[in-house]
């Protein structure tokens, strides 16, 4: 209990003499050790907190090609700073269900090409019976799939989905001249 309060004094000190402090907490996503859940905290001078959630799996950041992902019984959606909103990057979210999605009964084991490719389409509740623990139900508008969570950048390529989020561009500029040689 003592470490909590050294930690809440050392993060209040770096807010005072910076005027800005981040603040970050770590979660283990069932269902395998494999997953991590990580919010930023972001105490600006001035102006309102900012949050950032990152979903890692294995080490690897989950890239923002979903905007919703099912990882056992947790669910996640990713959300984009706003004025009203405070959050970007995945959010935990109640389940509708309040657990593991429902398997549908009369769903069939994945296909061999499907378990070799990696992923196969279906809804939250049409997780087939016999598909592989650790792949993970995700959405992107109206595509929807369960997928091994290390091949989500194959499955995004197939469909040609880009990032969610744009990576900022870079503020350096070039001059570029042209010799002419003749």
């Amino acid at each position: 209990m003592k470490g909590v309060h050294v930690a809440g004094l050392v993060f209040l000190v770096i807010l005072a003499v910076t005027g800005c402090a981040t603040y970050q907490t770590t979660d283990s996503v069932q269902p395998a050790e494999h997953w991590s859940y990580t919010v930023r905290e972001r105490v600006p001078a001035k102006g309102r907190t900012e949050y950032f959630g990152r979903l890692t799996y294995r080490s690897r950041e989950i890239e923002p090609y979903f905007s919703e992902i099912a990882a056992g019984s947790l669910r996640f959606r990713f959300l984009i700073q706003t004025e009203r909103e405070p959050f970007s990057g995945y959010r935990r979210v109640k389940s509708a269900g309040g657990g593991a999605p429902a398997t549908k009964k009369s769903s069939g084991p994945p296909a061999q090409n499907e378990l070799r490719r990696g992923w196969y389409l279906g809804a939250v509740d049409e997780r087939k019976s016999g598909t592989p623990e650790e792949w993970i139900w995700v959405r992107r508008e109206n595509l929807e799939a369960f997928v091994d969570p290390r091949r989500l950048g194959d499955l995004a390529r197939d469909f040609k989905l880009g990032s969610i989020i744009r990576k900022p561009e870079s503020n350096v500029q070039f001059k570029l001249t042209v010799e002419e040689h003749f």
